[in-house]
């Protein structure tokens, strides 16, 4: 799927794969863009992934490498020495740079002394770039294929706009037809309001990421949109709440999803009765931790019947709302 992407007002960030095509970008902020011109060794070291639910909430990110821990300190301790290293020594000069000047006016000599003080140079301090690197926020965990990796929390995110780091707080990324994805950076996390009918994977989007060691990183950030929807059964007597993304189904576990019940009246039920032009012909049963849905015939009517609203809670009391039309 092609995918455009421009900048809108008051913008934030978001992460691109490193094989994504170069996305046309309209950056709308007036600040001029920072070069990153380092860490390309690195981008494919690190990468940083997520699920984004129908409300669009993302959750802080995290850097993901398969680095173990030593290596990761290493690199750390090396960019921290980098960072702090002056000028050789036998460049290092302390003494005063003096340039005089004299200029004539109305028959008068000027002389101008200009004294400029050349800055002490930062010295590395090899005890507390050690003591720093030893302190390092790192998780070990364990991945889906039995392989271990680091998790490193990110504390600041930005675009990446034509290489060049970004101060837009916004992102549109364009769909084949006609319709966006919007990103938004939020702290150290990144808010999706996605196309009305989209789901699945976006296009990649390219970041600069500073983690909270100091350490920083261009990397490809990919996201998943879920959306809430009803899986049905071959015999539509047992249907269940899934979360899709593209053409995949999630499982409520994997989506984070807390319950789901039907909505009865202002209320949250388990059960309730199935209907065709209000009057009563079934009954639904809905499980609130795996979403399935058992249906109970209790005429002879089939076909289709009125339309039921499942409420399906996520995390910090974010509720999302799938209609549901069983058949008999």
């Amino acid at each position: 799927m092609e995918n455009k992407s421009e900048t809108s007002a008051n913008n934030k960030q978001v992460l691109t794969t490193s094989q994504a095509p170069t996305q046309s970008l309209k950056r709308e902020s007036e600040s001029a863009p920072k070069d990153l011109s380092t860490n390309k060794d690195a981008e494919s070291l690190f990468v940083a992934t997520a699920f984004t639910t129908a409300t669009g909430e993302g959750e802080p990110l995290s850097l993901r490498t398969k680095m173990s821990l030593a290596d990761y300190r290493s690199m750390l301790r090396e960019q921290l020495e980098n960072a702090q290293s002056a000028v050789p020594n036998n460049e290092l000069s302390t003494e005063p740079d003096v340039q005089q000047t004299t200029t004539e006016s109305t028959g008068k000599k000027i002389q101008t002394i200009s004294i400029t003080q050349p800055q002490t140079p930062a010295l590395v301090n090899p005890a507390s770039v050690k003591a720093k690197v030893d302190q390092v926020v790192a998780k070990e965990v364990d991945g889906q294929d039995g392989e271990k990796f680091l998790q490193i929390p990110i504390k600041e995110i930005h675009f990446v706009i034509n290489g060049k780091q970004s101060n837009a707080s916004k992102l549109k990324q364009f769909l084949a037809n006609g319709e966006s994805n919007l990103f938004k950076i939020m702290g150290n996390a990144i808010n999706v309001v996605p196309a009305k009918q989209f789901s699945g994977k976006v296009a990649p989007v390219k970041l600069s990421v500073t983690t909270v060691n100091g350490d920083r990183h261009t990397v490809d950030y990919v996201t998943t949109i879920l959306k809430p929807a009803i899986n049905y059964s071959a015999d539509h007597q047992k249907d269940q709440v899934v979360f899709r993304a593209g053409n995949t189904d999630v499982s409520l576990k994997k989506a984070n999803v807390q319950q789901v019940f039907f909505a009865k009246d202002g209320s949250n039920t388990t059960i309730i009765n199935v209907t065709t032009n209000g009057q009563t012909v079934g009954e639904a049963q809905i499980d609130p931790a795996t979403g399935e849905i058992n249906l109970v015939q209790l005429s002879g009517y089939t076909g289709q019947l009125d339309e039921i609203t499942v409420l399906i809670y996520l995390k910090d009391n974010q509720v999302v709302k799938c209609s549901y039309q069983p058949v008999f």
